[in-house]
């Protein structure tokens, strides 16, 4: 069996057992907000409605069907390795009465579709469960059409260090099991206010196991940094458009400014200083979006952000980028 075999073996196997996330109408819909801003500073809202949308790796449909009702698309493909992932998507799209979700299974490397076919394709931190990353953005890039858009979000690597520590110590010293390894991780990491309150993993509700599963025992796993990302969107001529968070300042303070101002329809947190954060960023006067690349000084910032994030062992941070295709060859 080679690498790649190997890598797509093992990750899938985690998700046909523990398909991930798990989330209840309620979840998805404190979720929502975030997703619709996602695609406002990802410049891609409006080309949404009456589009063909493919989602590489939606998993359990839980971060996209609902967004995908709310901009009205035509229809969304939601392509996946894992059946019983698709078996609960497919669950979640009736759930939310949205009758024009398409499951379909298969590898990403080989998608089933003609070149030049979606208008927006889209992957949300899936790249990096796969042997290369790059060769699977390159896969998007042939079945998105032409002047069509392309987002994904991989891990950053400066956002994940000390969780890779942590992660590399549980599949190291963890034990022989799954249940020895979930243990031990618990035992040594579990101190986050979402694990905090448990001493034993029995006692984990079904979605909090996925996700602790998801952190601390997947089997691979690779982190990028934002100039690596934007050299792989350089190389297959896709234009950059934006990125969320957004990592120029004065749209990341317009960024803020939204999600304050919708927070009766969709509250946010009731952390005071989230709170303050959101009103003085809603005493700024709205200025255009700009969306542009970020300057060396951006990333440099954002970097150094994401390193002192990630100091508590937290993972997942890092910007999702999103441009348009601008060449059908590579």
């Amino acid at each position: 069996m080679n690498n790649r075999q190997f890598i797509h073996t093992k990750v899938n196997n985690l998700y046909e057992e523990v398909p991930y996330p798990l989330w209840d109408h309620k979840k998805r819909f404190s979720k929502l907000p975030n997703e619709i801003l996602r695609y406002k500073y990802l410049k891609i809202d409006h080309v949404l409605e009456n589009a063909n949308v493919l989602d590489v790796g939606c998993g359990t449909g839980n971060r996209s069907i609902l967004v995908a009702k709310y901009f009205k698309v035509k229809k969304l493909y939601g392509f996946d390795a894992c059946k019983k992932s698709l078996e609960i998507a497919s669950k979640v799209a009736k759930e939310e009465d949205f009758d024009d979700f398409i499951p379909i299974h298969g590898d990403l490397f080989n998608l089933p579709f003609d070149d030049n076919f979606f208008d927006v394709v889209i992957s949300w931190g899936v790249l990096h469960h796969t042997y290369n990353p790059k060769l699977g953005l390159k896969e998007m890039h042939r079945v998105c059409k032409y002047n069509g858009y392309i987002g994904f979000f991989v891990y950053n690597s400066f956002a994940d260090w000390r969780h890779n520590l942590q992660r590399k110590d549980v599949l190291s010293n963890g034990g022989e099991t799954t249940e020895d390894k979930l243990s031990y991780a618990l035992k040594h990491y579990g101190k986050t206010n979402k694990y905090k309150r448990f001493k034993k993993i029995e006692d984990f509700s079904q979605e909090l196991l996925t996700e602790f599963r998801d952190e601390f025992i997947h089997p691979h796993k690779s982190d990028h940094t934002i100039n690596e990302i934007l050299d792989w969107q350089k190389e297959l001529s896709i234009e950059f458009t934006g990125s969320f968070p957004p990592m120029r300042f004065r749209d990341t303070i317009s960024w803020i400014k939204d999600r304050y101002q919708m927070r009766k329809k969709y509250p946010i947190s009731k952390s005071k200083l989230v709170n303050i954060v959101g009103f003085i960023a809603s005493l700024f006067p709205r200025g255009k979006l700009f969306c542009k690349l970020p300057s060396k000084l951006h990333i440099l910032l954002w970097h150094l952000f994401y390193f002192i994030q990630g100091a508590d062992g937290s993972f997942s941070h890092g910007p999702v980028i999103a441009g348009k295709k601008t060449r059908n060859n590579y």
